[in-house]
């Protein structure tokens, strides 16, 4: 019988379905009280910075986010490391976020991500996430 709770993957692919359905006020509750997000080369910490950070440099444009070779590996009980790619797709800026299927520039980026979570309620809550961009259009 499995869980009802999400495990440690399902939070990650959470934080990209929730950006990609551009729900960023989910987003902050996937991290944890000093889980720090580094985006666009700041460190925003906490789930009330990481809401911020979505007022002060607003995604511009509808993308989509590739998750690939997701591998977890958990640390204790209440701890684990995921390592996995990201390929990001997107649109065109300033193209009608109603409208589909929205016309698509090639890839944008493939990045590595790493990221460490931790249990916090039952539930697991991110407390770094980073990527290292490995091409860039």
């Amino acid at each position: 019988m499995q869980s009802s709770r999400p495990g440690s993957a399902d939070t990650v692919l959470r934080f990209f379905r929730y950006l990609d359905d551009r729900e960023y006020d989910r987003i902050p509750n996937l991290f944890s009280s000093d889980g720090v997000w580094h985006r666009r080369g700041v460190a925003t910490i906490g789930p009330g910075q990481i809401q911020q950070s979505f007022v002060e440099i607003p995604p511009v444009m509808p993308t989509v986010h590739l998750v690939t070779n997701l591998q977890i590996d958990q640390v204790s009980p209440h701890e684990a490391h995921a390592v996995f790619y990201v390929l990001v797709l997107r649109s065109s800026f300033g193209v009608n976020l109603g409208s589909t299927p929205r016309p698509m520039e090639m890839p944008l980026m493939l990045t590595l991500h790493k990221t460490a979570l931790t249990t916090a309620v039952g539930e697991w809550r991110i407390t770094m996430m980073r990527n290292d961009p490995i091409f860039r259009r």
